[in-house]
């Protein structure tokens, strides 16, 4: 080693002293030793131009040069149609831009803008819309505003169709054309001027008269009131002359009633009223000009069906015998709906229905049913101990060798010398 010279190590390197850049700043501050690496960041609305860290290296110098930090810029704005900004040319970080609208022309949007750090417009241009001199309604409500455009701020009132007048509510605002007002109605008519937007009127040709009411149409004339067909189909119409609106109707023979479509009308005079059928058929009126009806026995009933007549009697079905072993209520005669009930003697059980009904044809809704022997030791061996027996109409409980029959016919008793024991 040279005379004079001293030995170091990394450790012992220190770089120069940095400066944050302008409208920046630096991290870690004051340390500047062997390999340490300082990263530099620029305020807000600043973007970075240059290596974005350093590193300080063995020959106590920096990797790099500190960076610079320069202004964002925002792009170019457009003035709105029909209106201005200010000021124009470069928009840097933070500034603002004001916009103003030509004369006749109102502001739609926000009326400035900031340029922002993303380099963006903090809202869209606005827009000079034509100041529409219709809102403020300068017209009648019959009227249609038309604006007028820029420079000018009023509007055009032109009155609708049907109308007339010069539309400007502080005017003579629209008032309706009377049609009127031309006599265009015969002399028999109502005239009604027809509404807006309508020109013409409307003649009615007063009570008693018909036709359009025109004085160039068909006028008015005295009409028929058997025109409305005021009477009843079955009536004969006859018009009473004006003044007299109303026609006279009468019923036409075989038939009653005031005539008249909105009264009584005209009916059939109905022979049924009389009661003429038996209390068990039923009454159809002949239609005019008969004057009798059709008397009709009721299902499960024959006869002519007259009061007067036969009458209706109910139909009879054939006599019934009780099944064997059993029986049938009540006996006798059955006639049209009579329901004949069947029973099974003791020990015996039903095979059928065990009711029948007698029906309109005469004949049985069903056949009589029979009355078939009961096995009682079927089911769970007639309670018997030992042996049950079935025989027609009952059973009967038996004990095998050595048991005896208990009171109750039905338990088993071991039988001895001394007497019964229990089971």
């Amino acid at each position: 080693m040279p005379t004079g010279y001293k030995a170091t190590t990394p450790q012992d390197v220190q770089c120069p002293a940095l400066t944050p850049p302008v409208n920046g700043a630096l991290s870690p501050a004051g340390v500047n030793s062997y390999n340490t690496e300082v990263i530099f960041t620029c305020n807000q609305g600043y973007k970075l131009e240059g290596a974005s860290s350093v590193r300080c290296q063995a020959n106590s110098t920096w990797s790099g040069t500190v960076p610079n930090c320069t202004v964002v810029q925002c792009p170019e704005l457009t003035p709105p149609a029909n209106g201005s900004l200010s000021p124009t040319g470069v928009n840097l970080y933070n500034d603002e831009v004001i916009f103003t609208c030509n004369q006749g022309y109102e502001l739609l949007g926000a009326s400035s803008m900031r340029c922002q750090a993303n380099r963006t417009w903090s809202d869209p241009v606005p827009t000079c819309t034509d100041i529409d001199a219709c809102l403020a309604n300068p017209c009648d409500t019959n009227a249609t505003c038309t604006d007028n455009p820029a420079p000018a701020l009023d509007a055009t009132c032109t009155c609708n169709t049907g109308y007339t007048g010069d539309g400007l509510v502080n005017g003579t605002g629209c008032a309706d054309v009377d049609a009127c007002l031309a006599n265009p109605c015969d002399a028999q008519a109502t005239c009604t001027d027809n509404p807006a937007p309508a020109l013409d009127a409307t003649c009615t040709c007063n009570t008693g008269y018909t036709g359009d009411g025109l004085t160039s149409g068909t006028g008015c004339t005295d009409i028929d009131a058997c025109l409305a067909n005021p009477c009843d189909a079955q009536a004969t119409c006859t018009d009473n002359p004006a003044p007299a609106l109303d026609a006279t109707c009468t019923c036409n023979t075989g038939y009653t009633g005031d005539g008249l479509v909105n009264g009584t009308g005209c009916s059939d005079i109905d022979a049924c009223l009389a009661n003429p059928c038996d209390a068990h058929a039923t009454c159809t009126d002949n239609p005019a000009p008969a004057l009798d009806a059709n008397c009709t026995c009721n299902t499960g009933y024959t006869g002519d069906g007259l009061v007067n007549g036969t009458g209706c009697a109910a139909v009879q079905c054939p006599a019934l015998t009780p099944p064997a072993n059993g029986a049938l209520s009540p006996t006798g005669v059955n006639s049209y709906n009579d329901e004949v009930m069947f029973t099974c003697n003791q020990g015996y059980e039903m095979e059928g229905a065990s009711s029948v009904r007698c029906q309109a044809n005469r004949t049985w809704s069903g056949p009589v049913p029979t009355c078939t022997d009961a096995d009682e030791c079927a089911a769970s061996n007639g309670r018997c101990d030992h042996i049950c027996s079935n025989f027609p109409g009952g059973y009967r409980c038996f004990c095998g060798l050595g048991f005896v029959l208990m009171e109750d016919a039905h338990g088993c008793g071991a039988y001895f010398d001394e007497g019964y024991t229990s089971k």
